[in-house]
């Protein structure tokens, strides 16, 4: 009874006349009305749908080209390439969708996680330009959004800058911090000019700080399942590597004491030397504690790990057979490094690190030995193979 007495209220529009001007707050009645009139809804043509394909292929094109000049071995293999265009298509998509979901949702749109997993993988100049990519793409396809292209590249770049070289776990927590905080200094700039309700804007900003901490947790995600399916050695698995709880390097600390000291004085200097020309250096930290561990095997035959006064079991056998016994601590490493599932780059640390150079001592006395008896000698088992 009380819904039939009151009374119908109708609006109506002439055409051509604005039903809601842009940027207008709109209220139920407004709703009511575009819902109505049809103009909530938007035709996809075929037009939008070339014009997306070909946006997207632009910024293929573009990124394949950028590696080309300055990564050409993620160029040569092509399925690291793609794995960075399906990635960055991944998030693309992902934003149109939510995009879907109304305007609040794309202050979530965690467009700082495929950039830090770039960050990590390729390098902070590629992800750079990966970060400008995302957010002209993602400002196309929200309708031409210059807010929304301005909040995805300041908290992707920032986010990228502050990662840099990931060395440790809590640098992804800083680099979503400042995502967070270049997201939340971008709807400042634009909103503070509207005289926006405070409420409204405390919404905004806690929205941009879930943003940039849920965007460093999905770069952690996608480099733990990238390096685990791809055999990429990505920094979370360098930083695993890195612990001495780990199985290989606790086995070390066991088996061979002297070994694993070693291990750790070459780290630290070979570490600070890629910090002063610009490497790798978390790659040479990890690559260095590892490069000796195949001397586990026959301990005792390497003089790091003899006590003082302890007999030198090199005494009881020739020239040869000792040089071959110092040798095989590589082909060691390299079945050690198999059965503990290292990444292909670490392994290249136990194959190379004494290249094709001589067990010098043993090749010196075998020398001696053969210029004494005036015997025939092939130097050749001396030899590291490199």
């Amino acid at each position: 009874e009380a819904v039939a007495a009151v009374e119908a209220v109708t609006r109506s529009f002439q055409e051509n006349e604005i039903v809601v001007r842009a940027g207008e707050r709109l209220q139920e009645e407004d709703i009511e009305a575009l819902l109505a009139l049809g103009l909530t809804t938007q035709q996809f043509t075929w037009r939008d749908a070339a014009s997306a394909v070909l946006a997207s292929l632009l910024s293929g094109v573009l990124l394949t080209v950028y590696l080309s000049i300055f990564q050409p071995s993620w160029v040569a293999n092509s399925g690291r390439l793609l794995l960075i265009l399906l990635l960055l298509l991944a998030f693309i998509a992902t934003g149109q969708i939510m995009a879907s979901g109304g305007p609040d949702t794309m202050y979530l749109f965690p467009a700082a996680a495929p950039v830090l997993a770039i960050t990590a993988l390729i390098g902070v100049e590629f992800a750079g330009l990966s970060a400008v990519v995302l957010a002209l793409l993602t400002g196309y396809f929200a309708g031409g959004s210059m807010e929304l292209a301005t909040f995805v590249a300041v908290s992707a770049l920032l986010a990228a800058a502050a990662l840099r070289r990931p060395t440790r776990l809590n640098s992804y927590f800083l680099a979503g911090v400042a995502a967070a905080v270049g997201g939340i200094a971008v709807l400042l700039v634009f909103h503070l000019p509207g005289n926006i309700d405070p409420t409204r804007l405390l919404q905004l900003t806690l929205l941009a700080g879930i943003n940039g901490l849920l965007s460093a947790g999905l770069a952690l995600i996608i480099l733990f399942v990238v390096g685990n399916l791809t055999g990429i050695t990505t920094s979370i698995k360098l930083i695993d590597l890195m612990r001495p709880d780990h199985p290989l390097q606790r086995r070390l600390q066991q088996e061979a004491l002297g070994t694993y000291q070693h291990t750790l004085s070459v780290a630290n200097i070979a570490e600070a030397a890629a910090d002063a020309i610009g490497a790798d250096s978390l790659l040479t930290r990890v690559g260095a504690l590892s490069h000796d561990v195949g001397k586990m095997l026959n301990p005792v035959f390497f003089v790091e790990n003899r006590t003082e006064g302890a007999p030198d079991p090199h005494q009881e056998l020739s020239p040869l057979a000792s040089a071959r016994i110092i040798r095989a601590h590589v082909t060691d490493g390299l079945d050690l490094a198999k059965r503990y599932r290292l990444p292909p780059r670490i392994v290249d640390f136990i194959a190379e690190h004494h290249g094709t150079m001589p067990v010098m001592y043993f090749l010196h006395e075998a020398r001696e030995d053969a210029a004494a008896t005036g015997a025939e000698f092939d130097e050749e088992p001396f030899y590291y193979e490199g």
